[in-house]
């Protein structure tokens, strides 16, 4: 009987240690990603920005720069709904895929639309040319 006991709670243990490896690693993964995603979103537009600047494509230039102007808007808003966002599942990733789409090679990317329908009413009277 007591040989039973010893055996189920070896079982238990190692069950249990696996169960938390495995939690472990997960989490090791999901925050890689995250990680990999803000890579992604900074060092892919500051290439393209340093780029753009370089070759004197007004089109070019405009177009990094949009981007930024969305980059900052999001980074500037996010922590006045900090609860908001924390409650919201998959917020990151929803963040992600917005700034990936904004900058998409696209003529009409998330950036240039957004820029155009949101930042570029609300600040025209601040910006006249």
């Amino acid at each position: 009987m007591k040989m039973d006991q010893v055996i189920a709670g070896t079982s238990r243990a190692k069950l249990l240690g696996l169960m938390l490896m495995l939690i472990t690693s997960i989490l090791i993964v999901l925050f890689s990603i995250q990680i990999i995603f803000h890579l992604v979103v900074l060092l892919y537009p500051a290439y393209m920005s340093v780029k753009a600047v370089q070759s004197a494509h007004r089109e070019t230039e405009k177009r990094w720069l949009s981007y930024w102007a969305v980059y900052s808007l999001v980074h500037l808003v996010e922590p006045f709904f900090s609860v908001l966002v924390w409650m919201l599942p998959f917020y990151s990733l929803t963040k992600t895929v917005f700034l990936l789409w904004c900058l998409a090679p696209l003529k009409q990317n998330g950036a240039t639309i957004t820029y155009r329908m949101i930042l570029k009413p609300v600040l025209k009277d601040y910006f006249k040319p």
